[in-house]
């Protein structure tokens, strides 16, 4: 098992990954966050997500969970290892409102510890297309509409 990182000896806000050297052998992580802040329901909503088969096969959600997720209740407290921060914080700020008109949440009450009676579940693939659809209709009515108001003015 390999890191690097806080706890590898380099200095605060150095990128840091774990993976795992071998094929053959499983790996484990023990790793201490201080301050933890919302970290746990970060990971427990990740992990939650690939149990339920809503991440790739990579075990990472979509962009627009993660844009989400990651704007929500984990703002500013955990970025990729790339690309820059500053590139993660302007595509994430793009993306997370659509993810969120979409029905993804930052976190799901049923993946927290917090809270094992459930809650509020994953929108469903005809929620997030039937919303897409919403979204894409009326901006594109709105583009309709706005240049029939041009058309208006300069006649």
């Amino acid at each position: 098992m390999s890191q690097g990182g806080r706890g590898s000896g380099h200095p605060p806000g150095t990128p840091h990954r774990w993976w795992n050297d071998s094929d053959e052998e499983e790996a484990h992580v023990l790793a201490e966050l201080r301050p933890a802040l919302n970290t746990e329901t970060f990971f427990e909503t990740g992990y939650g997500l690939a149990r339920d088969g809503k991440t790739d096969e990579n075990n990472v959600p979509n962009i627009l969970q993660q844009a989400v997720t990651l704007t929500g209740i984990n703002k500013g407290e955990i970025y990729l290892a790339s690309p820059p921060v500053a590139v993660q914080k302007a595509l994430l700020a793009a993306l997370a409102p659509v993810g969120r008109l979409l029905g993804y949440k930052d976190h799901y009450p049923r993946y927290s510890a917090e809270d094992g009676k459930g809650g509020a579940g994953l929108p469903s693939t005809a929620s997030v297309v039937t919303r897409g659809v919403l979204l894409g209709g009326g901006l594109a009515a709105s583009a309709f509409l706005v240049r029939k108001m041009r058309r208006r003015k300069e006649n």
